[in-house]
């Protein structure tokens, strides 16, 4: 087979910015098909290099069998548009992280694109205009020109096709990811379940972007109707950019005593650390195309009270109490009867762990590379 077919190109431009779920899936994507290439049987015929910009800070992986080349000499949108696709041109772009050269597009080169979804589209208010308008020119394009796109969830397939029906046949569904493979953790049958919970700090956790389109707000709200019932405090794992336009918090002086803001967390042993000791993780996100918050929090044994969204009922399945996101009432029951309630709260750990450990990332990787290899 012609090697030129073989060289693979990853986007890594994602290497620079803060961590939130695109990165993460993008990091984890990296280190999972390094490992899967030391399978020289396998995979011995992938060429695999990340490129990303020259300058600013980045955080750079250490690989065995991928190729970390810092190339340009510009940043941001402007390195990935005009540099990219100049150093690309011998093989296939894989783009992980929503956007894709517009000159690879329009070019011979063949282009695979991870979209996690069009939130853009659905909560406009929640992103600033110039994100938009960005977004609005540029992913019609991907969706047409590019040779495969890569979803997170059947209900995000629907919801994309739901927009975009002539490419609902381009779309393929790769879950993500929560351990590396199968046997990276213990079996749950070694789990005591009553242990874990007992060595449970009194608090309670969000974890994910300020964004409006996460009900942050739900959140403050629902937690003052709790704290009045339950001496517990709030831990806010998270935090926005200018791309987002940040939802209003108000906190009155009292409740702000038990409010914590911890800001974005990259280390993920802090960040599991952090999920084992909550009494449990409150999720009443408008939107989600996947929700890694939620796996994570049943992989450390935190009980998960989640938006009755269909991505969160796909993902989380019967494993969470789901609550509804625009009613701040049943946020606040839902999440009192997981406090409250220790048959309720101990069945939601051992089952949720039993289920999150189900999602790995060397499926995922071993998916995404056929996606590729179809193209190819």
């Amino acid at each position: 087979m012609n090697t030129l077919k073989n060289k693979i190109y990853i986007n890594g431009r994602f290497l620079t910015q803060s961590i939130t779920g695109v990165q993460r899936y993008s990091n984890e994507l990296l280190h999972i098909w390094d490992n899967l290439l030391d399978d020289k049987k396998a995979y011995g015929n992938y060429d695999i290099e990340v490129l990303l910009p020259k300058k600013g800070d980045a955080d750079i992986p250490k690989t065995k069998n991928i190729k970390v080349t810092r190339v340009g000499n510009l940043t941001g949108h402007a390195w990935e548009q005009l540099e990219l696709p100049l150093k690309t041109k011998d093989g296939l772009l894989f783009c992980p992280g929503n956007t894709c050269p517009i000159i690879s597009l329009f070019s011979k080169q063949k282009t695979v694109v991870t979209i996690h979804d069009l939130s853009y589209l659905y909560f406009p208010s929640a992103y600033s205009f110039q994100f938009r308008a960005f977004y609005n020119l540029l992913i019609p394009r991907i969706l047409n020109k590019s040779d495969s796109i890569i979803t997170v969830s059947n209900s995000e397939k629907n919801k994309i096709s739901s927009y975009y029906s002539s490419y609902k046949d381009k779309i393929k569904v790769v879950k993500h990811g929560i351990i590396a493979q199968e046997n990276e953790t213990f079996s749950s049958e070694n789990i005591d379940v009553k242990e874990k919970v007992d060595k449970v700090k009194p608090y309670m956790l969000y974890v994910g972007s300020l964004s409006k389109r996460k009900n942050i707000e739900g959140v403050i709200k629902a937690f003052e109707i709790i704290n009045k019932q339950v001496d517990i405090d709030l831990f806010i794992v998270g935090g926005g950019n200018n791309s987002f336009n940040k939802a209003d918090i108000v906190i009155n002086d009292e409740l702000s005593r038990n409010i914590k803001f911890l800001g974005h967390i990259n280390d993920k042993s802090k960040l599991f650390e952090i999920y084992e000791n909550a009494k449990c993780l409150l999720f009443p996100s408008f939107y989600e195309s996947f929700g890694f918050p939620v796996l994570e929090a049943m992989l450390n044994y935190c009980p998960v009270i989640a938006s009755d969204i269909p991505a969160l009922n796909e993902i989380c399945e019967d494993k969470a109490i789901l609550c509804d996101p625009y009613d701040v009432a049943d946020i606040a029951n839902k999440t009192l009867l997981v406090l409250k309630d220790e048959k309720v709260r101990n069945k939601l750990v051992k089952e949720g762990y039993n289920h999150a450990i189900k999602f790995t990332w060397k499926k995922a990787g071993e998916e995404t590379l056929n996606v590729i290899k179809e193209v190819l």
